[in-house]
């Protein structure tokens, strides 16, 4: 039986948000600027915004609601997957564009951070070219952080990390969200106009990779199947680290392999020198960032490790009960009853979102 509440829940989850977001607010209000030009020059920057807008919009629909519901594919922690998933996404969103303008040449010349619809996308996605580099440094960070937490005597699989038909299909719904907006958060930053062109190449490229990716993956997963169905949880448990959600083998392994392709193809359209060049500065930076993932991700587990934070006991991880007020009755076996929850999330979600995109495009 789960505990009433977390201890880190009342004695520092609260406390340490408000202070960061106190700095955050602070930090807005004598550093950020908003950039008005995207709105009142002529053409070409209210072009940029009108491009952007949905971009934006997609990228938004992805992080919260495709990851969200990603998350909640346990049967007693969807709360907490789509919940904290929403918590640290706003919470990331705001540091991004404060390290960015603080880091990057995009500061006014009175020294404010400037806030455009391309500043506040950035915050979300990276740039077409280091696409690839988010998930390499996004999935090796958070193994080696799951590496160092890791005590001995733990499970392979937590008692409590168990799915269902329900978490399941919630699970499927956020993955149908990434894939429908995977195009456009791979193109999100390229709308200028001699950009035009190669961002409808990523568009159909992207589109494409997804196609092929389905069809592959279903085939393989009957093949490697003892009984020839497809298995929608296929997941590595490996090096001591608790990957839950298989991040080692759909973010790391393929941002690895997709970083060594573009290599190969841009190798062989450029001369020489040019090539080698460009595959010295291209290997180099995927060293960069493996080092940098791996040492970040060790420094975030140790400081996560110390008692002072007060961590969950290994018997009451993956449960909904220590986070959040959940209504609990007979329904399946005295599973937690979420299914109406969801619903009334999702229609209220769904209703939001296409409401405001009619509105933006009337």
């Amino acid at each position: 039986m789960a505990p009433r509440y977390a201890p880190s829940l009342r004695s520092r989850l609260p406390l340490l948000v408000f202070l960061l977001q106190t700095v955050f607010i602070l930090l807005f209000f004598f550093f950020l600027r908003i950039e008005r030009q995207e709105v009142n020059d002529k053409e070409s920057e209210s072009n940029i915004f009108i491009h952007s807008y949905a971009d934006f919009q997609d990228v938004h629909v992805m992080i919260y609601v495709g990851f969200g519901f990603l998350a909640s594919f346990l049967v007693r922690f969807g709360f907490s997957g789509s919940g904290f998933t929403l918590l640290l996404a706003a919470i990331a969103v705001q540091w991004s564009i404060l390290m960015n303008g603080f880091l990057l040449p995009q500061r006014h010349h009175t020294g404010q951070i400037r806030i455009s619809i391309k500043s506040v996308i950035e915050a979300e996605a990276d740039p077409l070219y280091s696409i690839m580099l988010l998930h390499i440094f996004g999935s090796l960070f958070g193994v080696m952080v799951s590496w160092v937490l890791h005590r001995e005597g733990i499970k392979p699989q937590h008692e409590k990390e168990k799915t269902d038909r329900r978490t399941g299909l919630f699970a499927m719904f956020g993955t149908l969200f990434l894939w429908m907006f995977w195009p456009s958060f791979n193109s999100a930053l390229l709308y200028h106009r001699w950009e035009r062109s190669l961002k409808l190449s990523v568009v159909y490229g992207t589109f494409l990779s997804l196609a092929v990716s389905v069809v592959t993956a279903m085939s393989v997963s009957m093949l490697t199947s003892s009984k020839g169905k497809m298995n929608m949880d296929h997941m590595l448990f490996a090096f001591e680290c608790h990957d839950t959600c298989g991040v080692l083998n759909t973010h790391t392994i393929p941002g690895i392999l997709g970083w060594f392709i573009q290599l190969i193809l841009r190798v062989t359209v450029n001369e020489s020198t040019i090539a080698v060049q460009f595959a010295v500065y291209h290997i180099s930076v995927l060293l960069i960032t493996l080092c940098m993932s791996l040492v970040m991700g060790m420094a975030a587990g140790l400081f996560l490790k110390w008692s002072v934070w007060r961590p969950q006991q290994d018997r009451k991880c993956f449960d909904d009960q220590a986070f959040w007020e959940v209504n609990i009755s007979k329904f399946d076996g005295g599973e937690i009853k979420t299914v109406m929850v969801f619903q009334q999330y999702v229609q209220i979600l769904m209703t939001g979102f296409t409401g405001s995109r009619k509105a933006y495009f009337r």
